[in-house]
C-alpha cells in the first residue's frame, strides 16, 4: 500500500495505491482523518488511479472521511478511480455520493 500527500493550490491531494483492505486501511484511515480534521480543511482530493484492490473496509474509510468533511460542508473528490476502486464504489451503491472525475476536476 502506498500513500502520498501533497497540496494542489488550496486543498490536499492524497494518492493511494496498492491494496485497500482490512490490513492496510487502519493506518491510512488515521492519516486521512488527521488531515481532514486539520483547521480549515474542507475539500480533499483522493486519487485512486493506482489502487489494485479494494474491499469494504476501503469503502467504509472513504465514507467516514466524507462524513467528517460533510459536517463542515466540505467535499471528497475521488479522481482517476481504478477499475477495482470503481467496482467497489458501485457495488456499495455510492457512485453518486462522491464527487468523481479526472485529476483536474
Amino acid at each position: 500500500m502506498s500513500l502520498e500527500v501533497y497540496w494542489d493550490e488550496h486543498r490536499p491531494v492524497v494518492e493511494l495505491g496498492g491494496v485497500l483492505d482490512r490490513e492496510s486501511v487502519p493506518g491510512i484511515r488515521k492519516v486521512l482523518l488527521r488531515l481532514v480534521k486539520a483547521k480549515g480543511i474542507k475539500d480533499l482530493r483522493i486519487d485512486l488511479a493506482e489502487v489494485d484492490r479494494m474491499d469494504t473496509s476501503g469503502v467504509a474509510m472513504l465514507v467516514e472521511v466524507l462524513r467528517v468533511l460533510s459536517a463542515r460542508k466540505g467535499k471528497v473528490h475521488l479522481t482517476n478511480p481504478s477499475e477495482a476502486a470503481t467496482r467497489m464504489i458501485r457495488l456499495a451503491r455510492l457512485n453518486g455520493v462522491f464527487e468523481q472525475g479526472a485529476s483536474g476536476a
